[in-house]
């Protein structure tokens, strides 16, 4: 697990080194986002902006600790990216 609200290094690496594998990566994360939204899922955070309070959503925290882990096993490389999503969001006892 890593400190809520960053993204670990594993899938910031192939995020920063882009070509195939970090586009399929921003990808996976543009998709989760869309289909976390649909299904109720986004996390209300609460963050200051120009001094004042203001709610935004964000993804879950365990989503991008399992994408990482999918980087780590090279699911970027074997698995499509509606098959990775899928996976990212079923519920941990599923997993």
């Amino acid at each position: 697990m890593t400190v809520p609200g960053t993204i670990p290094s594993p899938l910031l690496t192939v995020l920063a080194r882009g070509g195939i594998t970090g586009d399929k990566a921003a990808d996976v994360i543009c998709r989760l986002v869309l289909e976390g939204a649909a299904l109720g899922e986004l996390e209300d955070r609460i963050v200051t902006v120009a001094g004042a309070p203001r709610v935004i959503k964000m993804m879950p925290q365990i989503w991008l600790d399992r994408l990482n882990l999918a980087v780590e096993r090279g699911a970027m490389q074997r698995m499509d990216t509606p098959r990775i999503v899928e996976r990212l969001l079923l519920p941990p006892e599923v997993t």
